[in-house]
């Protein structure tokens, strides 16, 4: 029996209809997926002109792009702080992903062009190849220079590594120069004992880095080169040798106690001052002191009990400062022992006083230099993020400094507006 003509204009109707309903359900998902990719981009170029912006204020960011020790932490990455003051970007240190932390929390890493290491030892420097060649690709348009410890003899050195036979012979060669070979010796328990007569300084860390990256660079140019004011020279950097105390014996370039600027803005309102810190045998090491605006950031980089910090930290804002707890150390050590007989682990946490300042002493530090605010960075034992933890590793630094004191987290920023007579 033939449809009714009425139904069979329903049906046509209803299918048109959807039709219709269907192609605008299409162009509003397609038009609403637009708007949120729009939104999104928006979003993201804001954030970024936001960290812009940040340079022109005329106030001194610090920024805690790691906050770590050696040993890995899912928590805190190794030691970077970077610092916002004139209109400047500094770095110092960088011992893993500082920068790219940096880069994923809004900051413009591609205006960063000057680093600051406080001494040579991995977990401070090892993201410096990362960082060089991070903001390049950002969009570094001049060069960066990294500021570090001298070489103490100005060798010309090479880089090749051991061989096996020299790694059996006991022996192996570390530079080379005419008539003249440099020798580690290998035995325990100083192995590897390095001349005494030579240290390795920022040249021959570059030197390395440098040609580690060199396939990488060369690479990428193709693409970079595209922006004529990024070259492919700026994916390598410049060392800037700080003068150490005894020189290749000559005079010293400064002592104990003693601030040398070795960095001034061309205002002048942006300094900042490198002062020696006795970390052991790793030295040449440093500490620095940032000063703009009258107002001071003092970063002490790992370093014993110094009589001299109170000095270099003389009325600072704030002095960030490494610290190792003994009383927790002592308690972990005697479980080690105790609970599992190992008594050669328990000997290494006993004996990273020998290395790095306790907690205690670093508030009476901050107390004689008069600081307004103490920030503890690289805390041994390692703590997680947290009230708890934290109050147990400062327990007893608030009955010597009155300040306030924290411990910094990755993530952490402090602002200091500018000062009163700015």
């Amino acid at each position: 029996m033939p449809m009714p003509k009425t139904i069979s204009r329903l049906k046509w109707l209803s299918g048109l209809l959807f039709g219709i309903l269907f192609l605008i359900a299409i162009s509003f998902a397609f038009n609403l997926e637009n708007a949120i990719q729009k939104h999104v981009i928006a979003k993201k170029l804001e954030a970024q002109h936001h960290g812009m912006d940040i340079l022109k204020d005329p106030g001194i960011r610090v920024i805690f792009a790691g906050t770590g020790v050696p040993v890995p932490s899912k928590d805190r990455g190794a030691q970077c702080i970077a610092v916002i003051a004139n209109g400047e970007l500094l770095i110092f240190d960088d011992g893993g992903a500082g920068v790219r932390s940096l880069a994923a929390w809004g900051y413009p890493i591609h205006k960063i062009n000057k680093v600051f290491l406080t001494h040579l030892h991995s977990d401070h420097m090892a993201g410096l190849g990362g960082l060089i060649g991070a903001t390049w690709i950002a969009g570094r348009t001049g060069p960066l220079r990294v500021y570090g410890p001298d070489d103490s003899n100005k060798l010309s050195h090479t880089l090749y590594p051991p061989t096996s036979q020299e790694y059996q012979t006991g022996t192996f060669t570390t530079g080379r120069v005419p008539d003249n070979r440099r020798v580690f010796e290998l035995g325990k328990p100083d192995f590897p004992k390095a001349p005494k007569d030579y240290v390795p300084g920022i040249d021959y860390v570059l030197r390395g880095i440098s040609m580690a990256y060199e396939p990488d660079v060369m690479e990428r140019n193709g693409n970079v080169q595209t922006r004529e004011s990024a070259p492919w020279e700026m994916g390598f950097a410049i060392p800037h040798p700080l003068p150490d105390m005894e020189s290749a014996g000559t005079a010293p370039d400064f002592g104990w106690g003693e601030l040398k600027t070795v960095y001034e803005s061309e205002s002048g309102k942006l300094k900042v001052k490198a002062f020696l810190v006795d970390h052991y045998a790793c030295f040449p090491s440093y500490g620095y002191r940032i000063e703009c605006g009258g107002q001071a950031v003092v970063i002490s980089g790992d370093t014993e009990k110094m009589t001299y910090m109170a000095k270099c930290a003389k009325g600072a804002d704030i002095l960030i400062h490494e610290a190792v707890n003994m009383r927790m150390l002592e308690a972990i050590a005697a479980v080690l022992e105790e609970k599992y007989g190992d008594h050669e682990k328990a000997g290494h946490y006993r004996g990273a006083s020998a290395h790095h300042t306790d907690s205690l002493d670093v508030a009476r530090t901050a107390m004689e230099a008069g600081v307004s605010r103490l920030v503890l960075t690289h805390v041994i034992p390692p703590i997680d993020p947290g009230f708890i933890h934290e109050r147990i590793f400062v327990k007893g630094m608030d009955d010597i400094f009155r300040g306030e004191i924290d411990v910094a987290r990755d993530g952490m920023e402090i602002y200091l507006p500018p000062a009163a007579s700015e």
